[in-house]
């Protein structure tokens, strides 16, 4: 799941809709902020990792070869 930030976002929304998809058994949620071309990258039972347009995201088994550089997100 992506989920990307827009300026009347509030952090508290987004965190309610993480455990949202949580709940929902999604596997990986990406919180894709423009302001600050960043990631962060929310994964089961492992702490959250945030990546800037420097990194490479990293693979995950939902998406087996797709590891794109944050900075193609913002192109």
């Amino acid at each position: 799941m992506v989920e990307i930030l827009s300026p009347s976002d509030s952090m508290k929304r987004i965190h309610e809709k993480i455990r949202e998809y949580r709940t929902a058994c999604v596997p990986l949620v990406w919180v894709v902020d423009p302001d600050d071309q960043s990631v962060k990258v929310y994964r089961d039972n492992q702490p959250v990792e945030s990546f800037n347009i420097t990194q490479r995201l990293p693979e995950h088994p939902a998406m087996p070869g797709f590891a794109p550089a944050v900075a193609e997100l913002f192109e």
